[in-house]
């Protein structure tokens, strides 16, 4: 993620409403690729809502567009962990909402790179991670879509999400095995 002096802030948002994957099980890790200040110094790290992950009424009872404009500070707790040195990471849930402060003229340009994981402890219905059903998928947002293009129509939707693209980073049948050992 690129963000050069002059951009604007990146408003209120949450990773699942930018990929056309239902789940309960999506962590993202936020990596800062050269040191990012903290927002009171003029930085431009992630700012959290804390706790809105666990929040169904608000995305239930108020659109997108709205959430994005409000002032989330008298729902939650605001946070950011800047400043960032490189080698931190910060980590949120898929559906936690958070943004990023505007970018002052003049700033040099913030690199980030982002690491998605997801569960994949189930199957069929009871999958954790899964690909959305057609009629949801005109919902989500696009701005993402170079993403998930390549593997989506790989996919059947409610199927879980399994692709070769996907690497897997721990896989719980080998650790079982290696315990049975």
């Amino acid at each position: 993620f690129v963000k050069r002096g002059g951009d604007g802030a990146t408003r209120w948002h949450s990773d699942l409403n930018m990929a056309p994957v239902d789940s309960k099980g999506w962590v993202t890790a936020w990596v800062p690729l050269q040191r990012v200040g903290a927002v009171e110094d003029g930085g431009t790290p992630l700012v959290f809502a804390t706790g809105s992950h666990r929040d169904f009424g608000l995305a239930y009872w108020n659109g997108r567009e709205e959430i994005r404009a409000m002032d989330l500070s008298r729902r939650y707790h605001i946070e950011n962990h800047g400043p960032l040195s490189v080698g931190d990471v910060t980590f949120h849930d898929g559906w936690t909402l958070h943004a990023s402060p505007a970018m002052p003229e003049g700033m040099e340009t913030r690199y980030a790179l982002t690491i998605t994981y997801f569960a994949d402890d189930g199957v069929g219905a009871r999958a954790t991670t899964k690909v959305l059903p057609k009629r949801l998928q005109k919902f989500v947002e696009t701005e993402d879509e170079m993403a998930y293009k390549g593997w989506i129509n790989e996919l059947r939707p409610g199927q879980p999400l399994r692709h070769q693209v996907f690497e897997v980073a721990y896989d719980a049948n080998c650790a079982s095995d290696r315990k049975a050992r």
